[in-house]
């Protein structure tokens, strides 16, 4: 029965708990599709994704988590949850309202654009970002909204309103069921952009004022669950270790605390291998999706069912991931999530280059699709059902200011690192070579793959004996 294992007490905050992380992940799907449609439109391209991540979403993750530890030290846990949703909400409505409906009077004009691309041909993907410099802002508020709503905000609240027990099995329901958000945040940006009665514009427009009303619905859930459904003393333990002065660190006081930990150093391994492989793969395979879909409805529609189906997979296959956890190791389940993309991204290179293959051969780029979209559906389910529950299972055993320091500099920071550190591979390679794309550089990027994948299962095995020892230590207390 889905659900046992929530005892009637617990059942009123997990089901608080639920529905948040369902409404979070439902605005995370519909923007991961916008930002990925206008990041590789026409006005664009897909390779300027790389200098996004390079010169925006890096510096501008730094700064998030400066106003986030800035907040922290003012106002309480609660007040910092609003502020920060609001923040997010007031952009995406004005982004929806004003500034992308006057983008053409915002951008360079495509002439000039041209003529520094031919001026300066080493740095043209730069030039062609600065031409589409709304678009760019727009990637990284929808990159950053999973970061800091889903993995800081909401997994911090959890870590520190549940016990490592209850946190085994409802972590796991967490992440899967939460996933029914992510299904239906697909279907919609894949039925919208499917209708030939609307502009891809006109979507965009209303898909962005749809967010804004789930961040307020969002919002109202954050008040009724501090308010009405956690206890008072918990509430005020939370809100007291915000303000607190012996609390109150500066930001670089937060880097030493996490640098200091060489537990907290094997988490941040662990959250930089898994996007640099990933992002080095699926950029990949979204240009070769872009290729083949022709115009950016077709390739919004195909990633709103990307998004479907990772949801559905991972809610049918829910007692799996759960059954996992607690029957088997923390390093076992860790393991699978980098077991499963190392098969399938290996399938996609070697479809992509080896086009002795007889599918490969008659079928061409529709094949490297088909494994390329294997590839991304089977990595996100097993991001959503393994590497997510046993990456926040791993930050329980810590002390309090290991947790509060370290969680926002590796969930935030470093994740948006990692994927900075994949674009600048991929951005020198495209420098290097002025007239390569990012289809040409990929065989380039399977050795980078491979080294980022053993060093993956390295830090696994090293981060499991320090986890399994923490958990023995704090039994014993």
């Amino acid at each position: 029965m889905f659900f046992s294992d929530i005892k009637a007490k617990e059942r009123k905050r997990f089901f608080t708990f639920l529905s948040i992380i369902v409404l979070t992940l439902f605005n995370s799907s519909v923007l991961k599709t916008l930002k990925d449609s206008v990041i590789s439109s026409q006005e664009s391209g897909i390779e300027v994704v790389h200098y996004v991540k390079l010169f925006m979403v890096m510096p501008f993750s730094f700064l998030f988590i400066f106003l986030y530890e800035k907040l922290n030290s003012i106002y309480s846990r609660q007040k910092v949850t609003y502020i920060i949703f609001g923040l997010f909400g007031l952009f995406f409505f004005l982004y929806g309202t004003l500034i992308y409906p006057l983008r053409t009077y915002m951008h360079p004009s495509v002439s000039s654009i041209r003529a520094l691309k031919e001026s300066y041909p080493y740095f043209k993907w730069i030039f062609v970002a600065y031409g589409s410099w709304t678009f760019m802002f727009f990637y990284l508020f929808a990159e950053l909204w999973s970061a800091i709503c889903l993995n800081l905000i909401f997994w911090q609240l959890t870590n520190h309103t549940m016990t490592l027990k209850q946190g085994t099995y409802s972590y796991v329901y967490l992440s899967v069921w939460g996933n029914i958000g992510l299904a239906l945040g697909g279907a919609a940006t894949s039925f919208l952009f499917r209708s030939v009665y609307f502009s891809f514009g006109n979507i965009f427009c209303f898909l962005n004022v749809l967010v804004t009303s789930v961040v307020i619905a969002i919002i109202f859930l954050y008040y009724i669950l501090y308010s009405k459904i956690l206890d008072p003393k918990i509430v005020e333990n939370l809100n007291v270790s915000n303000t607190s002065k012996k609390k109150k660190l500066s930001f670089y006081s937060s880097i030493r605390v996490v640098f200091s930990s060489k537990y907290l150093i094997l988490m941040m391994m662990l959250v930089f291998c898994y996007h640099v492989s990933a992002n080095l793969i699926e950029v990949t395979w979204k240009a070769c999706l872009k290729l083949l879909s022709g115009n950016d409805s077709k390739f919004a529609s195909y990633m709103g069912n990307m998004h479907f189906t990772v949801g559905i997979v991972s809610i049918i296959l829910c007692e799996i991931p759960k059954y996992l956890v607690k029957k088997f190791s923390w390093r076992f389940c860790a393991r699978l999530t980098p077991m499963v993309i190392s098969v399938f991204s290996g399938l996609f290179f070697l479809v992509l280059y080896n086009d002795s293959l007889y599918f490969v051969r008659n079928y061409g780029l529709l094949i490297v699709i088909i494994c390329g979209s294997m590839n991304y559906i089977l990595g996100k389910i097993m991001k959503y059902s393994l590497f997510d529950p046993t990456k926040e299972l791993a930050y329980i055993p810590l002390s309090s200011e290991l947790k509060d320091k370290g969680k926002p500099f590796i969930d935030v920071f470093v994740s948006r690192l990692s994927k900075a550190f994949s674009a600048f591979i991929q951005a020198l390679f495209l420098m290097i070579f002025p007239d390569s794309t990012q289809i040409t550089i990929a065989n380039k990027l399977l050795y980078v793959v491979v080294i980022f994948m053993v060093v993956w299962f390295l830090v696994i095995n090293r981060l499991s004996e320090k986890y399994e020892k923490l958990i023995s230590q704090n039994n014993k207390s």
